[in-house]
């Protein structure tokens, strides 16, 4: 069948019994409320939970990469098999299941969608009886590191966008509820993760959003790097151009001559297989876009010892392969 990277709650309600489905709640809060106690308080039937700190690995910032068999083991725990057809949610807007979304494909599953809306859009039952999953046999893949940016490799992005992932206010140093320090790194774009989502707590439509993205100075063939401030909601943006990204293919296929060709009106864009060039000159080949952690000290700091910045960088596109090239 055809998945993600997002499903309905009326998909959902219509799949929920199926075998191979795995449904996982992963509801954080930045501040106020605690996940696992909303989580008792009612659920979507079956789900399982997820702990954000379950998948956040060691290290300087506030949400490190897990290690691979960090993640394994928390998957396996939640049930998840290497066949399972998995679906994420939150509160709401995504903006926490796209955290999951991304690890869940960085390590090698691509069976992932995130379910739109949230549990507030979900119209079936809920419940509060906590399942006991049996174990699962997930196996996490070996995630692509050349994708991981550090300070230096920010530096030389060149034209290519910088976007900050958190809400405006943030991005203008006016208000800073978690960090020690307020504002953004310099030429950074603001691109706020809930101008993805429509009035009604929906993602909007795929032209709606490479709209915005190519607004924001994303642009075929050439690459974005994406941040926020510790990596959660960074990872909304990545799911937003995956949307995107999701009409154009479906175009490109649908257009297809019998000869070959494509049509002039998507001809720019990169074809899916398009080779990649990691860092170091060798070839990667075709993949999707990934997820890239780094801890980026304080640009504007000229003692660059002194306040540092926790980011999560995404090497995103709105097409397979459109990275950054350093």
């Amino acid at each position: 069948m055809s998945f993600g990277p997002l499903v309905s709650p009326e998909w959902l309600d219509a799949h929920l019994q199926d075998e191979d489905l795995r449904v996982l709640d992963f509801r954080w809060y930045l501040v106020g409320k605690n996940g696992a106690a909303e989580y008792a308080a009612g659920h979507i039937p079956g789900a399982g939970f997820v702990a954000m700190d379950d998948v956040t690995g060691e290290g300087p910032g506030r949400h490190p990469l897990p290690t691979r068999e960090q993640f394994e083991a928390a998957m396996r725990r939640a049930g998840v098999n290497d066949r399972s057809h998995v679906v994420v949610y939150d509160e709401v807007d995504a903006s926490v299941a796209a955290r999951l979304w991304f690890l869940l494909r960085w390590f090698g599953h691509q069976e992932v969608a995130v379910l739109d809306g949230g549990l507030r859009s979900w119209g079936g039952p809920i419940d509060t009886v906590e399942p006991a999953p049996t174990a699962g046999d997930f196996h996490a893949g070996r995630p692509d590191r050349s994708q991981i940016l550090d300070f230096d490799a920010v530096s030389r992005l060149g034209d290519r966008p910088l976007l900050d992932s958190r809400v405006g206010e943030r991005y203008r140093g006016e208000v800073e509820p978690v960090d020690p320090k307020p504002g953004h790194i310099p030429g950074a774009v603001s691109a706020p993760y809930p101008e993805n989502i429509n009035a009604g707590g929906r993602f909007k439509s795929p032209a709606e959003l490479r709209e915005r993205f190519e607004r924001l100075g994303v642009r075929p063939g050439a690459g974005a790097v994406v941040y926020c401030g510790s990596g959660v909601n960074a990872c909304h943006n990545l799911l937003a151009m995956a949307l995107a990204l999701r009409r154009v293919l479906e175009r490109l296929v649908a257009a297809r001559r019998p000869g070959g060709d494509r049509p002039q009106s998507i001809e720019a864009w990169p074809k899916p297989s398009t080779a990649l060039r990691r860092p170091c000159g060798r070839s990667s080949g075709s993949a999707p876009a990934l997820l890239a952690h780094a801890i980026v000290q304080c640009a504007r700091c000229a003692a660059r010892s002194v306040a540092r910045i926790s980011a999560t960088w995404i090497a995103g596109s709105l097409a397979e392969g459109f990275r950054p090239r350093l």
